[in-house]
């Protein structure tokens, strides 16, 4: 049976998400619209249930107008994102089976390196 890994912070980019939501008078409804992932997802970010992958960490940062290294460190240093804005543009153009292999073998990577 394979091992779930969870990864400290969990909760606390989530915190950081739903306080960042609400200063901006935005509900998890019309933040998931705009990010395009079920308002479900948003509310399970925010209590820490769950995490999102990185492109819709992405999604929600732009949305929301704020730096991607603020949502998951807490750190508000800019970061160079034209790498990973490049790498979006390309998994937009594959199809469903496709993304879901790369974004799997992406997870396993990451998890590679976050073993704690």
């Amino acid at each position: 049976m394979e091992k779930k890994i969870t990864f400290k912070g969990d909760a606390e980019i989530g915190r950081r998400v739903r306080v960042i939501r609400e200063n901006k008078s935005m509900t998890q409804r019309k933040l998931a619209e705009k990010v395009m992932v079920s308002p479900s997802s948003i509310a399970r970010l925010e209590s820490g249930q769950t995490m999102v992958s990185v492109f819709t960490i992405i999604r929600i940062a732009e949305v929301l107008n704020t730096p991607v290294s603020f949502l998951l460190s807490g750190c508000a240093e800019d970061l160079d994102l034209s790498g990973i804005t490049e790498i979006v543009k390309k998994l937009d153009r594959c199809t469903p089976e496709q993304r879901e292999m790369l974004l799997q073998g992406f997870e396993h990577i990451l998890d590679a390196f976050f073993l704690t």
